[in-house]
């Protein structure tokens, strides 16, 4: 007599509603988990200073970065990037690089003396030389 009342109830709108949608749920968590697996990932730590200066110059030209944020950020990562050079590829993985966009916004701006002599020579497109 249950199992009886149980097969009506499994036959409601209401619960195929609720088993498909349990079941549409466990296959996009499935899905998302394959994906995962598969799907190539970057560390933040991976990142090297030039692309976090190309990363920083594209929200300055979106307008998320104002000029002087922006030529902040590009002096200090402009001076991490010459370390990296002067230390060749063994070298890359210095404790002042920044791990996020987020810690090298957050980072405190230089005084105005400091980032007048520290401002790299760019060529027409912002990047240093």
């Amino acid at each position: 007599m249950w199992s009886e009342r149980f097969a009506e109830f499994l036959q409601t709108p209401t619960a195929q509603l609720v088993i498909w949608s349990g079941v549409l749920v466990g296959v996009v968590v499935v899905g998302f988990y394959v994906i995962s697996k598969f799907r190539p990932t970057r560390d933040n730590e991976s990142y090297s200073t030039s692309d976090w200066i190309t990363h920083f110059r594209e929200l300055h030209a979106s307008g998320v970065l104002a000029e002087e944020e922006f030529r902040t950020i590009k002096t200090k990562l402009a001076r991490q990037l010459q370390e990296e050079l002067e230390l060749g590829p063994a070298g890359t993985g210095s404790a002042s690089a920044p791990t996020s966009p987020e810690e090298s916004a957050s980072e405190g701006k230089p005084d105005s003396e400091n980032e007048a002599e520290s401002e790299p020579s760019s060529s027409g497109n912002g990047a240093p030389e």
